[in-house]
């Protein structure tokens, strides 16, 4: 999850009474540091800050929002408590609260926060930092929703938070996810085109923009896009297993690559320990394209043996069995084998 933080800056001088140029300083040195992704020094500085004035609210919301990117979402949800008492219309630690449950996968409770940032926001979008943090609002919103499945709501926040972000390639990486390929490949595509357009190293889009192509047979940019995964992030097992299904069992004679296919799935078999059928049933695939037939038997038998296969796949797995024993390798002109 990425998150944007508006911290306090010198908003200390608000304060009355003793300390106000200490304040001033803290906060500064803590905003200085936030912009070095250095949080554990921010956070050391918010600290002193809630020592010195216990009062100060931006304090303790500035603090949580570093505890979220930390991933302390307990310590950052102990921070907003304090924050939300002190100032029960605080829409920004309504949002960073709902980023903390986001965090710890409590998805519904993060929708009922971003609600609540959003209704407070309704007259604070005033400045730049007032219209992203309502942009913001929309987009993890969007996320949740998606996570939850809720792919309509999802799409309808992220639509709106393009409006205040458009350059927010995260927007258009999870609402590509959200359109079914199997009918809207072009919205995909278009969503994962964008994203990458604006983060070429954004692995989750390229990802997501392999599978468009795979599904719709374009194997060679599928390809492409696997291999740019891999080398961005070598251990996402499953682009090693998509890509040695591709170089398996592309209908065209030109882009498979048994031997190298091998050479992937049983990368991604190691990495996952062989617990995975689906990453032992593309290694089969794999022998099966070099010509090794009994090493294709052996490995499909073992995928079909292993108690993850699904039900509604179990046929498959076990119909390639016999497949190999016929000496027959494996070809289909548009799949995409979705195991992560």
């Amino acid at each position: 999850m990425k998150l944007r933080f508006f911290h306090i800056g010198l908003l200390a001088l608000m304060l009355a009474g003793c300390g106000r140029q200490r304040l001033q300083q803290l906060t500064s040195d803590a905003d200085d540091a936030n912009q070095r992704h250095d949080y554990e020094h921010a956070i050391a500085d918010y600290t002193e800050v809630i020592r010195i004035a216990p009062q100060f609210e931006p304090a303790y919301t500035a603090r949580a929002g570093d505890y979220v990117v930390l991933g302390k979402y307990d310590l950052a949800l102990d921070d907003l408590k304090l924050a939300l008492q002190l100032n029960p219309t605080n829409f920004l630690a309504y949002q960073l609260r709902g980023g903390a449950f986001y965090g710890r996968r409590e998805y519904d409770k993060a929708i009922g926060d971003f609600d609540l940032s959003l209704e407070y926001q309704a007259d604070n979008t005033n400045g730049v930092n007032g219209f992203e943090i309502k942009g913001e609002s929309f987009k993890l919103r969007g996320m949740a929703s998606y996570r939850l499945g809720l792919v309509t709501n999802a799409i309808a926040d992220l639509n709106e938070a393009e409006k205040y972000l458009p350059g927010d390639y995260v927007i258009y990486e999870i609402r590509g996810y959200c359109y079914d390929s199997r009918v809207n490949a072009d919205k995909c595509l278009k969503d994962f085109n964008k994203a990458i357009e604006l983060n070429p190293a954004d692995v989750t889009a390229l990802y997501g923009r392999a599978g468009v192509y795979s599904q719709t047979g374009s194997c060679m940019d599928a390809i492409q896009d696997f291999e740019k995964v891999i080398r961005l992030r070598p251990q996402a097992v499953g682009a090693y297993n998509l890509l040695a299904w591709l170089l398996a069992t592309c209908p065209d004679d030109a882009l498979r690559d048994g031997k190298r296919a091998v050479e992937l799935a049983t990368r991604a078999c190691d990495m996952s320990q062989w617990t995975n059928y689906a990453y032992v049933d593309t290694l089969a695939a794999a022998y099966a394209e070099t010509g090794d037939f009994d090493s294709a038997v052996k490995y499909q038998k073992q995928a079909a043996g292993m108690t993850d296969v699904p039900a509604d796949n179990r046929t498959n797995v076990q119909n390639r069995i016999e497949l190999y024993l016929k000496h027959e390798p494996y070809r289909k002109s548009k799949t995409f084998k979705e195991y992560d």
